[in-house]
């Protein structure tokens, strides 16, 4: 008889990043009498453990960067919770997790590309051999996006072919629009009266928020009115708010990280993703699932999510002025806003809703490890 196809998730932080949710949402919503999940985390863990679903284990890991025992560590729970599948997430652990595999034996490999922290890698020569030799040691490579992992097969020679796409997706239930902006707004304290511009994305360098930041001071007439609201965790240390009080005449609130970021869709009017990279981001994910008219540089993955003019609106990464040209004219036509928002929940719920997603991973699981037998 089969047993439940069990698979390893290492983190080196289980936090409330875009990757970190796209791996609780697997993980939870794989049925569990198939799939078993054992997530190792090192750093730490923003989960409380009680609100997972049983078929979904925690272990914790602690390490340092570098750990030379981190892949016998991770091997022993590779052995202890009889693993079929090890998937990686990150560069960064995909050669312990290679090591932890060889000592672990019949544990097949895969590795998903979500993105890196800079919009090229800035890997050394031997780096770059000894990251293509461990990738192409993986049983399968999968990437959110086609157009996101470029640069990747670039840098360390491999033919994009090697990767299979398998993109985000997003809870198109929670995600989705609503007649109750009023009372929201009301809610999380924003202006009734005036136009919401809403970015979600952790503060860092390549979110491009200085960007946006600039783009605000660009503004113009009846667009100054509008009120800028920026989520996410600050990882600059001030650097942005100190920006932003240099802009007179206009209101940019930043509220940090939030629980419920469904809400705070349902709030805006415009949606802006000013980043210089992305992978599949959830955020926009999310925010075209909420009906909202999508503002989006055009680098990686946004490519691949927004048509030009139908599903959003698409413009030149690092270009404050353009930036707030795209801005300027949504504030200023709320029919077309209207069309893209609804284009873009329509073209969400045909190729990113969740059970699409749950089911492309749910054959993409089976089809690695074979048959499991118990």
């Amino acid at each position: 008889m089969a047993r439940p196809i069990t698979i390893c998730h290492p983190v080196w932080r289980l936090d409330t990043g875009g990757m970190e949710r796209q791996l609780l949402q697997i993980a939870n919503g794989l049925p569990a009498d198939r799939f078993r999940h054992v997530i190792v985390t090192g750093d730490g863990c923003t989960t409380d453990d009680r609100t997972l679903p049983n078929h979904v284990t925690i272990c914790h890991e602690p390490t340092r960067t570098p750990d030379p025992m981190w892949s016998r560590r991770l091997a022993r729970v590779l052995r202890e919770h009889r693993v079929d599948v090890l998937h990686i997430r990150n560069f960064a652990m995909l050669l312990d997790a290679v090591a932890a595999a060889e000592l672990s034996e019949g544990v097949r490999i895969v590795f998903s590309f979500h993105g890196l922290e800079t919009a090229q890698p800035n890997w050394s020569p031997w780096r770059a051999r000894v990251y293509r030799e461990a990738l192409l040691r993986c049983d399968a490579r999968w990437t959110v996006s086609a157009r996101a992992v470029e640069p990747v097969c670039d840098a360390l020679s491999v033919p994009l072919a090697a990767f299979d796409e398998l993109p985000n997706g997003v809870d198109t239930g929670r995600f989705a629009p609503t007649n109750e902006k009023a009372a929201i707004r009301a809610a999380l304290g924003l202006p009734m009266d005036r136009p919401i511009v809403l970015s979600v994305g952790n503060l860092k360098p390549v979110k491009g928020h200085e960007y946006l930041v600039q783009a605000v001071g660009r503004m113009d007439g009846d667009s100054r009115r509008a009120c800028f609201v920026i989520v996410g965790q600050d990882y600059l240390g001030g650097r942005l708010q100190q920006m932003a009080n240099q802009v007179r005449g206009v209101e940019i609130r930043f509220v940090g990280a939030q629980s419920n970021l469904s809400e705070w869709y349902q709030a805006a009017d415009v949606f802006v993703l000013p980043s210089l990279w992305e992978g599949c981001s959830n955020a926009l994910l999310e925010a075209m699932a909420s009906g909202l008219a999508c503002i989006a540089t055009a680098v990686g993955g946004n490519v691949d999510l927004i048509e030009h003019d139908r599903t959003g609106w698409l413009v030149p990464p690092a270009d404050a002025a353009a930036l707030a040209t795209a801005i300027g004219s949504l504030l200023h036509d709320p029919t077309r806003r209207n069309c893209l928002g609804t284009a873009a929940r329509t073209h969400i719920e045909a190729q990113h809703g969740l059970s699409i997603t749950l089911a492309r991973y749910a054959d993409r699981y089976d089809s690695v490890a074979g048959t499991v037998v118990g």
